[in-house]
């Protein structure tokens, strides 16, 4: 390989009004905010630090309605798995803002690039893979970062999920499983 991809975004905070008024946690949407944001993205929510603390917690995702993500965020489903994201960001930003902490959702403005010859950037975010690459690149980005901020996505192995799967139709403990997984791979 002799060249490389140049990698650009910069992240831009949702705002509530044409003055550039911060959107905050959990407030209500203006009807500016409704407009503007209905768009496909991959946004990052942030908890702005506080003097003392070396690490922003922030969440990174991807939606094809900026809008209704975040709504799913502030009113999620009142049952249903305790693994559920929007419940459990919303359980989190609950924590930080009673701590009185301002919690930020950010846009990813990415400037187009392409991969063997396949255009990604801000026009091509209504493709669903599209975004989600996007989104896993600023994953990995943020995860080199990790000196700068606290990554709050929760990410899940698949052999382990495999491991919990199975041993919930098997009615067993998924020790046990782990255990015979082990077995097999000696």
């Amino acid at each position: 390989m002799t060249g490389g991809i140049t990698f650009n975004v910069q992240w831009r905070t949702v705002v509530t009004e044409e003055n550039g008024q911060a959107y905050i946690f959990p407030q209500k949407f203006t009807h500016y905010l409704r407009d503007k944001y209905a768009i496909p993205a991959v946004y990052r929510w942030r908890v702005l630090s506080v003097p003392g603390e070396p690490r922003e917690p922030i969440y990174i995702g991807e939606g094809d309605n900026l809008v209704r993500r975040i709504q799913r965020v502030l009113t999620p489903p009142k049952s249903g798995k305790n693994t559920n994201t929007n419940r459990r960001l919303h359980d989190l930003f609950a924590k930080y803002a009673a701590g009185k902490r301002t919690i930020v959702v950010d846009v990813a403005d990415v400037q187009t690039f392409e991969l063997n010859g396949i255009r990604f950037g801000n026009e091509t975010l209504a493709d669903r893979f599209k975004r989600r690459a996007l989104e896993n690149i600023l994953l990995v980005l943020a995860q080199q970062e990790e000196t700068k901020c606290e990554l709050l996505n929760v990410v899940f192995d698949p052999v382990e999920q495999a491991i919990l799967k199975a041993a919930k139709l098997m009615k067993t403990h998924p020790d046990i499983m782990r255990a015979a997984l082990r077995k097999i791979r000696e």
